[in-house]
């Protein structure tokens, strides 16, 4: 295991992984901390740019995709809302 996974916008499972990691005995840290090295190792700049270029891609469709979305009335504000 090389770290702890938390979603997006999720202080509390960020908080709880960070937690795991600093009262982890010493060997275990270690031992994670070594594998999170072995998997960045993996990577190169180059990857980095890709993988960046890629998600950038996505977020530029989907903001297109949701300006060309029908528009009709949210009942509940008597807003317009996009349907996907």
């Amino acid at each position: 295991m090389n770290g702890y996974l938390a979603p997006i916008g999720n202080a509390q499972k960020l908080a709880e992984g960070l937690e795991k990691v600093l009262s982890s005995p010493e060997l275990q840290w270690r031992e994670m901390s070594e594998a999170a090295y072995q998997t960045v190792v993996q990577y190169s700049w180059d990857d980095a740019t890709d993988l960046f270029e890629a998600a950038l891609g996505k977020a530029i469709e989907r903001s297109y995709e949701q300006e060309l979305a029908p528009q009709v009335p949210d009942p509940t504000l008597g807003l317009p809302i996009s349907v996907l």
